[in-house]
């Protein structure tokens, strides 16, 4: 297991791709980086050295996947709403270092990397500006209704996950694999238990005193991880070579229950970031004020 392991993950190696997959990659990750460069000053320069120690660093810490291979967290999402546009420049050079030290996907496949990496990051960021208003200073009802409606999807999403990867060896067709796992999630006893573990899990985060915060710090955690998935999963259907289809569907499956981690890990670091070093969150509005956090009117 361990020789095919970088097979498994997001990292895309070299000779999986065919050739037009590779230059199409190439030619968008330098457009890419050609945006994130655009006015750049010198003041941005450190928090992007660290963020790109932060990304490289995690690669390090093996998270062992039950009866699957190693994988790892990913943080592109926290990266993208502290970063914005800037979160290419971060991710580019973690992801070179990566494939050089480590052999996390291959040389002519980094500007595909790059691309899968950096496009859900850009995509977190809006999602935070958009979400976080109502989220954290909205009326008791609003937070509680956005908070229930994410909570809901991200177990249901996770759940539908790790139950198709435990069942991958149970059934000899995919399709019989959705199917059952569609009929487990339909049923009603799983529906009441989704509710009554989603309005548990909102109203711990509504009475905390950080809760919202760690909320939207989960949701922007587990939607890097699925946008990344999917969009993986999309160049390799499209881009790959034939007949990798169960490579593809492992890949998919072993990152679904990888997504809750994440979510955790970015919720902790944002209430954090959010308590200590607010102004690392400007780009989607954040400030501190006498212990209360409250959103930048928008001028």
């Amino acid at each position: 297991m361990y020789f095919f392991e970088p097979i498994f993950g997001v990292h895309l190696p070299d000779g999986l791709i065919q050739g037009p997959g590779i230059i199409t990659g190439w030619c968008i990750a330098l457009l890419l980086l050609l945006l994130g460069s655009r006015n750049l000053s010198n003041d941005e320069i450190p928090k992007i050295s660290l963020l790109t120690a932060v990304f490289f660093l995690t690669s390090l810490f093996p998270i062992q996947v039950p009866g699957g291979p190693k994988t790892h967290l990913l943080l592109n999402g926290l990266i993208g709403v502290i970063l914005g546009q800037r979160a290419v420049l971060a991710i580019a050079p973690a992801l070179f270092l990566q494939s050089l030290l480590f052999a996390h996907g291959g040389f002519l496949s980094l500007g595909l990397n790059i691309c899968i990496m950096t496009i859900p990051a850009l995509l977190m960021n809006p999602f935070a500006k958009i979400i976080q208003k109502p989220l954290i200073i909205g009326n008791p009802s609003t937070q509680l209704t956005i908070c229930f409606f994410l909570i809901s999807a991200s177990i249901f999403a996770v759940t539908a996950g790790i139950l198709m990867l435990a069942w991958q060896f149970k059934y000899d067709e995919k399709s019989e694999i959705v199917k059952h796992v569609l009929l487990f999630l339909t049923s009603p006893l799983s529906i009441v238990g989704f509710m009554i573990i989603s309005m548990i899990t909102t109203w711990i985060f509504f009475k905390s005193r950080n809760g919202m915060m760690f909320a939207l710090g989960f949701f922007i955690g587990l939607l890097g991880v699925l946008f990344t998935i999917l969009l993986h999963t999309s160049i390799m259907l499209v881009c790959a070579v034939p007949n990798l289809e169960p490579i593809i569907f492992i890949t998919c499956m072993i990152h679904l229950p990888l997504a809750i981690v994440e979510g955790l890990t970015v919720g902790i670091m944002l209430s954090f970031l959010g308590k200590v070093k607010p102004e690392m969150l400007n780009l989607i509005g954040y400030k501190q004020n006498e212990d209360c956090l409250t959103i930048k009117n928008e001028t």
